[in-house]
């Protein structure tokens, strides 16, 4: 800021801030006089400026607050004139009124600054709670978020479906859009989920706080979903209990039920039974539930039924529209480490019977494991699926050992494998 030039290139001088007159009274500390500044400044545009204004003599003084460098005072003549120390005290008083009123002027621009941060804040806490207490889902908390930011977000989790969610859909321009941040979404201090926030500028302290709420707000929201989602399983599972125990004697009430859940009894009913070597049985329940709701599967959970028996846990799949192999594959993929014994039914419309025979063919999966995960399909037993309704196989595994016995210990004996070509 200046006072008093006349000439043009005077408001365009660049004075860098440890060199000449200026940087001599920052590091005195102090006013600085110079009598002839022809004689004194070295050769540079800032010299040429000053001696195109005819600036003949100059007085210096910082402008400091505390330690800290606001700038430099400068008072210059075109006569040559001897400053005196009552004209180097008013300056340096200047110099430190100006200091104040800069410093004074920032502290009410910061102060103003957050106060708008802050009520933008309680608005966009306020739409996304509004968002939340309304209940209108994820979707509508994620596209307020969106709006709120004016950002496109991308939300990732494996509590409900759909596992993705975009707050606006791509188009050409933003398809291949930079991503500018990436928030966790936490619960009890573990992620549950993550939003990808895309653009090119950085996040604003403002984005960020909405941001950091509607990371809030999205763990809030899929912990109700993910409460009414094990209300909703652990009353399916007591349905296929009843179903299990009821044989073919189903009672209305029993079908009224199944037909709330959207479950026709009259379609065959496919048992899958599973047993774990490595899991406990909440370990294996929450296994089941996440095959169960995976994208990747091709079952329909709307006419599927869960629950367990002792260690095992037992699916029903209702209805033909099931990918009964996808589905017991992805139970052994998504289960590292662990060793599944899996035996599934034929479609059947007894339930009871169904489960019958999904369960020994698990057992004949465990007994031929080797420590492996196994899995026998009871549509694959050919008529030998009959014998699995039997309850005492004692004498059966007696006349198998009476007939194949032999054969089977030639082949371990190192002989021809008979007993794999029978």
């Amino acid at each position: 800021v200046s006072y008093g030039a006349m000439g043009p290139d005077f408001a365009d001088m660049r004075v860098s801030q440890n060199e000449g007159l200026g940087g001599a009274a920052l590091q005195a500390g102090g006013p600085v006089v110079v009598a002839d500044y022809a004689s004194w400044a070295s050769p540079g545009p800032v010299r040429d400026a000053m001696l195109a204004e005819g600036v003949c003599s100059v007085l210096c003084a910082p402008m400091l607050r505390g330690d800290r460098v606001v700038g430099v005072l400068y008072a210059a003549n075109r006569a040559p004139t001897q400053f005196t120390a009552s004209d180097s005290s008013i300056v340096t008083a200047l110099a430190a009124q100006a200091s104040v009123a800069i410093g004074n002027g920032l502290l009410y621009s910061s102060l103003l600054d957050k106060t708008r941060t802050l009520e933008a804040t309680f608005e966009i806490h306020r739409a996304l709670g509004e968002a939340a207490v309304s209940d209108l889902g994820i979707d509508v908390v994620m596209r307020t978020l969106s709006e709120v930011t004016g950002r496109r977000l991308l939300l990732e989790q494996q509590i409900v479906p759909p596992f993705e969610m975009l707050s606006a859909p791509a188009n050409d321009a933003d398809a291949d859009a930079a991503v500018a941040s990436v928030v966790s979404v936490r619960r009890n201090g573990s992620a549950v989920g993550q939003i990808t926030v895309f653009g090119q500028a950085p996040l604003g302290e403002l984005e960020q706080n909405a941001l950091s709420h509607g990371a809030t707000v999205l763990a809030l929201e899929l912990m109700k979903h993910e409460a009414a989602q094990d209300v909703e399983w652990r009353l399916r599972g007591e349905l296929l209990e009843q179903l299990l125990e009821a044989e073919d004697d189903r009672s209305d009430e029993l079908e009224a039920r199944a037909r709330r859940f959207g479950i026709d009894l009259t379609e065959a009913c496919s048992i899958v039974v599973v047993e774990a070597r490595e899991l406990d049985p909440q370990a294996l329940r929450g296994l089941i539930h996440r095959v169960i709701t995976s994208r990747d599967t091709n079952v329909h959970s709307k006419t599927t039924l869960s629950g367990q028996r002792g260690d095992r846990g037992v699916i029903a799949l209702i209805g033909d529209r099931h990918d009964i192999d996808r589905f017991v594959g992805l139970l052994i993929d998504t289960g590292p480490g662990a060793v599944l014994w899996i035996g599934t039914s034929s479609g059947r419309s007894n339930v009871s019977a169904s489960f019958r025979e999904a369960a020994a063919c698990s057992q004949l999966a465990k007994q031929a494991s080797h420590g492996q995960s196994r899995v026998i399909h009871g549509s694959a037993l050919g008529p030998l699926r009959f014998m699995l309704d039997i309850q005492d196989l004692t004498n059966a595994r007696a006349f198998v050992d009476e007939v194949l016995g032999p054969v089977a210990a030639h082949e371990q004996a190192g002989g021809a494998q008979l007993l794999t070509t029978l």
